[in-house]
Formats: C-alpha cells, sequence, structure tokens
C-alpha cells in the first residue's frame, strides 16, 4: 500500500481525536473519582440545608417580639431552653420566649430570626433583647442553598475537592464519572530487556515503556507495560492482540524504514493506518491507527520523540477518553533568554524550562540537544516551538512555549 504523506501537526491532531471517544461511565466512590469527570447531572437529594439553623450564638426568637426593643427599652423573654449544634429542638416557642441557641443548631418551631449573644442581656432565666431583628436575620433557612431536585453538579464537571465536600453533604458516597482509559503500552526491538533482567553487551533497558507510562498515571490513566517484543510481525502481531483489552496502545520503535521494523505493516494488516508521518522534529515517523475500534499510537525509540509526541497526540487523546472540556493544551508566551536551535521545513519542540518573574515569563533552552536521553530535561518543565521556516530565535526574542508542568514555574 502506498504511504500517506507527512501530515501537518494540527491535521494530524484533529484526524487521531476524530478516531477517539469517551470511556463508559462507572460509578465510584468520592475519593476515587476526584479528577474524573462526570457522565450525569447530579441533583441535591434533599433542600440543603435540609433545615433551619442559626449561623450565630444568640437567642432564637419570633422576630416581632423585638420590633420596639432598644438598648434604652429592651424586650424581656423568657429563656426556656437551650439548643446546641445536633440536638433536637424541642417545643415551639411562643411571643414572649426564647431559646438560646449555638451557631448550627436548629432553628426551633415558631422562631424566625436569632438575636447575636452581644445584642442580648441574659440575667436569672431571662434574656433583654436590646435591638430589633427582621425574619431571617441570622438564619440559614432550609433549602437556601438548593431545593430538593435542583441542579449541585452539573454533567461534564472535573470533579474536585470542593465538590466532594458538597457530595458528601449531601450524602451521596458514589459518583457515576467517565472511567479512567487504559494504556496498553508495547516497547519493540531486539535489543530491548525488561527492567529486571541484567545488562549485557548491546542490550538495553525498555525505559520508553516506564516514559509513557509515567505520563498516563499523571493523567489519570491506568496503564500495563507488556515485555520487550522482538523485531517479528509475527511477535508484534501477538502483542497487539494481547493488548485490545485495553482502551488504546501506544508502541515505541519500529517505526523507520529499516529492515526490522515491522510495526506500520502489522497495523496496516490488522486495522486501519489513518496517519504514516507528521512533518515534526524528532518524532516524524509517528504512526496512528485503529484495530477494532481501539487506537493505536506507534512512537519512534528516541525518549524526546515520545515525550513530544505524548504531550501533541496521546494527551489530547486521554483527555477526550475522560469527557474532558479542554483537551489540547494551549501554548503560552515566553521570554527567551537563550538561542534555540535553526529552524527548518520541519516544526521542532525542543526541551526547555519556564519561570515566572515580576509576572513575567521567562524561557531557556537548555536541553535543545537531547534525543537518545532524557538526562539533560531533568528540572525542565516545558516544550519551545520552533516553528517551521521561522527566523533564528535569539534573547528577548518571544517564543510559544508548551507548559507540560505549571506548578514548576
Amino acid at each position: 500500500m502506498k504511504e500517506e504523506k507527512t501530515m501537518i501537526i494540527e491535521k494530524a491532531e484533529q484526524l487521531v481525536l476524530e478516531q477517539i471517544h469517551r470511556t463508559t461511565a462507572e460509578a465510584l466512590p468520592i475519593f476515587r473519582a476526584l479528577g474524573l469527570v462526570t457522565s450525569q447531572d447530579i441533583r441535591a437529594p434533599m433542600d440543603i440545608p435540609h433545615f433551619s439553623m442559626t449561623t450565630v450564638d444568640g437567642y432564637a426568637i419570633q422576630s416581632l417580639a423585638s420590633r420596639r426593643a432598644t438598648p434604652d427599652q429592651p424586650s424581656g423573654l423568657d429563656v426556656i431552653g437551650t439548643i446546641r449544634a445536633g440536638m433536637p429542638t424541642g417545643p415551639a416557642i411562643r411571643a414572649n420566649e426564647a431559646v438560646r441557641i449555638m451557631t448550627g443548631g436548629k432553628l426551633p418551631q415558631g422562631a424566625d430570626a436569632v438575636v447575636m449573644m452581644e445584642d442580648c442581656a441574659p440575667s436569672d432565666g431571662r434574656v433583654a433583647v436590646l435591638g430589633a431583628v427582621a425574619p431571617g436575620d441570622n438564619v440559614r433557612e432550609a433549602g437556601s442553598s438548593r431545593k430538593r431536585g435542583e441542579l449541585v453538579i452539573p454533567k461534564d464537571k472535573t470533579l474536585r475537592a470542593i465538590d466532594a465536600e458538597v457530595l458528601a453533604s449531601m450524602g451521596i458516597q458514589e459518583v457515576l464519572v467517565y472511567r479512567r482509559p487504559t494504556a496498553a503500552i508495547i516497547a519493540t526491538g531486539d535489543e530491548l530487556i525488561p527492567i529486571a533482567d541484567p545488562l549485557s553487551d548491546g542490550k538495553i533497558i525498555q525505559s520508553n515503556g516506564y516514559l509513557v507510562a509515567a505520563l498516563a498515571q499523571e493523567m489519570n490513566a491506568g496503564h500495563s507495560i507488556h515485555p520487550p517484543v522482538k523485531d517479528s510481525p509475527d511477535d508484534i502481531r501477538d502483542a497487539i492482540l494481547k493488548a485490545l483489552d485495553d482502551d488504546f496502545i501506544v508502541i515505541t520503535g519500529g517505526t523507520s524504514r529499516g529492515d526490522h521494523d515491522h510495526v506500520r505493516r502489522v497495523l496496516r494488516e490488522m486495522g486501519t493506518l489513518h496517519l504514516d508521518r507528521v512533518a515534526i522534529r524528532p518524532g516524524g515517523s509517528f504512526a496512528f491507527a485503529t484495530i477494532k475500534g481501539k487506537p493505536v499510537f506507534s512512537l519512534p525509540g528516541n525518549p524526546s520523540a515520545c515525550l513530544i509526541l505524548f504531550e501533541l497526540f496521546i494527551k489530547p487523546g486521554i483527555n477526550k477518553m475522560l469527557g474532558k472540556s479542554r483537551i489540547s493544551s494551549e501554548p503560552t508566551r515566553a521570554e527567551s533568554l537563550t538561542r534555540f536551535p535553526k529552524s527548518s521545513d520541519l516544526r521542532r519542540y525542543v526541551g526547555a524550562k519556564v519561570r515566572s518573574l515580576r509576572g513575567r515569563k521567562y524561557v531557556a533552552a537548555d536541553g535543545a540537544k537531547a534525543s537518545g536521553t532524557l538526562i539533560p530535561m531533568i528540572g525542565q518543565n516545558s516544550l519551545a516551538v520552533v516553528y517551521e521556516n521561522s527566523t533564528q530565535i535569539c534573547p528577548t526574542d518571544t517564543v510559544d512555549v508548551l507548559v507540560m508542568y505549571p506548578e514548576d514555574i
């Protein structure tokens, strides 16, 4: 089959996302659902709050009893009891009565307001009210936040700590969210060995699998790292078949044009190869396919390319599977502190560190030449974009950057 032409990045991302869909919904306990997206509206199962309560320490009264009260001519009321938070309210109060009440206590029947403690003068079973209050003063009415059946948390919202408190306050223990997708990670290459095996001459540890798994885990996706696969079409085919129980597959290695790079041929045989190459450096040999409806991302073997392609294509794909409203990362602008590699006819992504100082962002491309190892990128937090056929980027120039770890800026 004739190979596809090299595709520009924006079109390639659109093509990839067209083949990716949300995961199914599942019910999870609150803490396991944090960071995931609601798959349906969540409505109040009761009035919130479900009873009227005081917001201050003071005396619950009928507001009419205080209508003429002043410091010089207070209204005197009989104190018939005390209500603390969590206590039952007891009998209803009458116009000439008051109940001492603590913050969070349930408003007794007959009362419609609470006089703050500092506006009262208690003495010998009675209380002098020193000023007028209106109905509802210092009271949080039942249903004032939400009535039963009203919307509390909408569909398609990422659940955060605030939502956890709200869910718990309504007695909701489980919530329907889009399921975490799981990635099957397959590394190909005769030179690869598992991390636990002793190194021997000519062999390397399949570290790319750990890179992809860690990146997926940072995004709230699950993963399974498969044993290294030999550069054999049959072995690659068998590994893919075993991986189809997961939501998507990531294959590293075997994407170049060497005699033993068989991944593309296997992808064509087993499914549909949607994307053969992309106009980027490093990572131009990226391929994307679907097999039995499952997305398959094929990445080259060098770690820098894996990192960049994950950020550009796999990360938006995971966000879409998770039901996120914001799928792709938008570049931010920063002032360059260093010279960047010269541009070419391919877009280049360069490891960089962005930092913020006095409200401005600055970027330095310390790891510009990293490709076969990510050691130069330790401590970096971004990918700087060198656009195709652009002028040389020099210090003080403005650069577009994809910030991978905004908390590090």
